[in-house]
């Protein structure tokens, strides 16, 4: 479970299904390469 101290952000090339489920069940926000410059500001402006 991801501590509401300490702002995270996954960032990642997997395209498996169990990547993308992992992701999801983490709880944590992630980026699947590839992404812009704007979707990174944006999530990292929701994490921060």
């Amino acid at each position: 479970m991801p501590s509401p101290c300490l702002p995270a952000l996954i960032l990642t090339g997997g395209t498996a299904p169990t990547d993308f489920q992992a992701l999801a069940h983490s709880g944590i926000p992630g980026l699947h390469k590839p992404f812009s410059a704007k979707e990174l500001h944006d999530a990292l402006a929701r994490v921060c």
